[in-house]
């Protein structure tokens, strides 16, 4: 568990009370699984606007704000999870962010299979 928790991510732990109480008067019976299926469907409805946007197909309904609405759905199914754990969702999220920030990226890097990478060096067919 972290040892420090950023203060502004208390805002996370008032979000996560106000996410319980709405989960259990709507949603009292939720399973996990129901959850983490909730996740993946915002997260590709995420990837769908990402994709329109970046074709130019109805640039009046697939925008930036509804992919910061996106990613709010996928934050409120992950804090879902998170209250059925009995996790704290800044706890989690600090956790993971010292991790990620002590990655070395750079020494496992793959050419062409990289974020960022714009030409993938791999084609259909290669070994």
């Amino acid at each position: 568990m972290s040892e420090c928790i950023p203060e502004t991510w208390k805002e996370l732990h008032d979000l996560q009370g106000r996410i319980a109480q709405w989960q259990s008067q709507y949603f009292p019976a939720a399973e996990e699984w129901e959850l983490v299926l909730g996740v993946c469907e915002e997260a590709g409805e995420l990837a769908q606007c990402v994709l329109k946007m970046k074709r130019g197909i109805h640039p009046e309904r697939y925008n930036a704000e509804r992919v910061k609405d996106s990613i709010g759905d996928v934050i409120v199914f992950l804090i879902g999870i998170c209250i059925q754990r009995g996790w704290n969702i800044g706890e989690v999220l600090s956790d993971t962010v010292e991790e990620v920030l002590e990655r070395q990226f750079h020494e496992r890097r793959i050419p062409g299979l990289a974020i960022g990478d714009t030409k993938p060096s791999l084609k259909v067919g290669d070994q």
